[in-house]
C-alpha cells in the first residue's frame, strides 16, 4: 500500500522524492515475493524441488541405462530396473498382515489402498506414497520405520514391521514397485475402463475375457488384475445389488484360467453354485462369508488344491464341514466364526492341522484346578 501511495504522490508536484521511494519500494517487494515463493516451494514440494524439476526436464537426452544420478526421471528409473521381487508372493503378504485392514478393499483410510499395485498408483502421482525406483523418497517407507507410538507410524497398532520386512519393501520399491509408465491398452466393450491384455493371450482368450469383464462390470462387480506385473485376476461381488446369484457365476467363464481371488461375501450363491466355483482351479483366496453355504457346498471345493485362504464366517457349516475342508493341501488361513462349528470341533481340527491359522468360536475353557483341603 505504501508503494501504491508513493506512486500517487508522484503524480503531484513532489515527483523526485516520490519517484525514489516508489522505485525502492518496488525493488523491495520484488525481493520479498521471490523469497516467499522459494520458501513456499520448500514447504509444499520439498527442499529439492528446483533440482528435481531440472532433472526431469524434457530437454534431458541422456540414455536411461547410463543415467546413474539420484535425480533420474521416474520413467527412466522404472524402465531401467529389472524386477525380481514379486508383489503378490512377497510384498502383499506383508501388507495383508499389517496394512490391508486399514488400506484394503473393505476400508481405504485416507483414500489409500495397498492390496494391488494398480490401486497404489491409481491417484495423482503427486499423492503417491510409493516413489517407484526410490525407496528413500517414498512416504510409505518413512511411515513404516517410524518408532512405535509416533502418531504417523504405520501400522498404528499391533506389531511394527520387522527389519527384514522393511528391507523387502525397500528393495521392491527400488526395483520399480511393479509400476509401468507405459502399457498397451485395449478398450473393453463397455468403454468405461481400459483393460490391459498381455501379448501372449490368443484372440479367442482375449475375446472371452473382455466379454466376461464387460458383463461383470455392467452388473456392478469389481473385476481387475491383481497387479500390473501379472495377468492374474480378482473379482469382488460383495457389494452389488441385487446380490450375486448362482446364475451370475456364468459371467466368470472368460476368466477360468486367470481367476486367483474371488469374493462372494454377502451374495446369494448357494451350495449348487459351488460346483461352478470349483472349476476355477487356480483360486488362492475365496470369500463366502455371510452366505447360506453348508457342508454340502464345501464338498466341491475340495478340488481347489491351490486355495490358501477361505472365509466361511457366518455360513451354515458344522464340525463335519470344517474337518473336511481343512484337508485342502495349500490351505493356510481359515475363518469359521459365526457358524455352527463347536469349540470342541474347532479344537480337534486345530490339533489335526497345526499349519492352518483357524479363526473361529472360542475354545472351551479348561476347568480350574481345585485344591483339596
Amino acid at each position: 500500500k505504501l508503494v501504491f501511495f508513493c506512486g500517487l504522490i508522484g503524480r503531484t508536484g513532489l515527483r523526485v522524492k516520490a519517484f525514489k521511494a516508489y522505485r525502492w519500494g518496488l525493488l523491495m517487494c520484488g525481493f520479498l515475493i521471490i523469497a516467499a515463493a522459494h520458501f513456499g516451494g520448500d514447504m509444499v514440494w520439498g527442499e529439492d524441488y528446483l533440482s528435481k524439476a531440472l532433472a526431469t526436464s524434457p530437454a534431458s537426452t541422456a540414455p536411461a541405462e547410463e543415467d546413474s544420478s539420484d535425480n533420474a526421471s521416474l520413467d527412466t528409473k522404472v524402465s531401467s530396473s529389472v524386477t525380481t521381487i514379486s508383489f503378490r508372493k512377497e510384498i502383499l503378504p506383508i501388507f495383508e498382515e499389517s496394512c490391508i485392514e486399514c488400506h484394503g478393499p473393505d476400508d481405504d483410510k485416507a483414500g489409500l489402498r495397498l492390496d494391488t499395485v494398480k490401486d497404489i498408483f491409481s491417484d495423482d502421482p503427486e499423492w503417491w506414497v510409493v516413489e517407484p525406483g526410490d525407496a528413500d523418497k517414498s512416504i510409505l517407507v518413512e511411515r513404516i520405520i517410524l518408532p512405535k507410538g509416533h502418531p504417523d507410524a504405520m501400522p498404528p497398532s499391533g506389531d511394527s514391521l520387522t527389519n527384514e520386512q522393511v528391507q523387502k519393501i525397500r528393495d521392491w520399491i527400488n526395483e520399480g514397485a511393479g509400476y509401468e509408465p507405459a502399457v498397451q491398452e485395449e478398450k473393453s466393450p463397455a468403454g468405461d475402463e481400459p483393460t490391459v491384455l498381455p501379448a501372449s493371450s490368443t484372440a479367442a482368450e482375449d475375446s472371452a475375457r473382455l466379454k466376461s469383464i464387460d458383463a461383470l462390470r455392467t452388473r456392478g462387480v469389481i473385476a481387475m488384475r491383481i497387479a500390473q506385473d501379472t495377468d492374474d485376476w480378482e473379482v469382488n461381488s460383495s457389494l452389488v445389488k441385487p446380490p450375486f446369484t448362482d446364475g451370475d457365476l456364468e459371467m466368470l467363464a472368460g476368466l477360468t484360467s486367470k481367476l486367483i481371488w474371488l469374493n462372494l461375501a454377502r451374495s446369494a450363491v448357494t451350495d449348487e453354485g459351488m460346483n461352478d466355483v470349483a472349476t476355477y482351479i487356480r483360486l488362492e483366496s475365496l470369500r463366502l462369508d455371510n452366505t447360506s453355504i453348508t457342508d454340502a457346498g464345501l464338498a466341491p471345493l475340495l478340488a481347489l488344491e491351490k486355495l490358501a485362504v477361505l472365509n466361511l464366517y457366518g455360513t451354515q457349516i458344522t464340525d463335519k464341514g470344517l474337518k473336511s475342508i481343512a484337508s485342502l493341501p495349500a490351505l493356510r488361513r481359515l475363518y469359521c466364526a459365526g457358524t455352527q462349528v463347536s469349540p470342541e470341533g474347532l479344537s480337534e481340527v486345530r490339533a489335526a492341522y497345526p499349519g492352518i491359522e483357524i479363526v473361529g468360536p472360542l475354545e472351551p475353557a479348561e476347568p480350574e484346578a481345585t485344591t483339596e483341603k
